[in-house]
């Protein structure tokens, strides 16, 4: 691959990785270089989505450790927290607190707020 082409691409990844436009390469590229629209993935609450993409510009790692995933280009990709936890985290102390109940439920063998769905 030309090394300009690799550099500008680069360049795009970074900039357009948190963009709400999925931006997606051609697969064939995907399996070397994570896009956008895949890095969208790594943030989204769908079940089939957990733990997805990891890396932040190659897809190489993910490739090796079994979690890349390319799906669709236009496959949906919901950010953030599910409907089922948006409950749990509406208000200020919820936000600010929950993060550490949370922990604390994960360290004394307790479900989490997602696991209660």
């Amino acid at each position: 691959m030309n090394l300009g082409l690799f550099v500008f691409l680069f360049a795009v990844n970074g900039n357009f990785r948190h963009y709400h436009v999925s931006f997606r390469y051609p697969p064939w590229l995907e399996r070397w270089l994570q896009s956008p629209g895949m890095h969208h993935v790594h943030h989204s609450y769908l079940p089939h989505h957990r733990d997805k993409n990891l890396g932040l510009v190659t897809s190489v790692w993910d490739r090796l450790v079994g979690t890349l995933y390319i799906g669709s280009p236009y496959e949906e990709t919901p950010w953030g927290l599910g409907p089922d936890e948006q409950a749990h985290y509406s208000t200020f102390v919820q936000n600010v607190f929950g993060p550490f109940r949370d922990v604390y439920g994960l360290l004394a063998g307790r479900r989490t707020v997602s696991q209660k769905t």
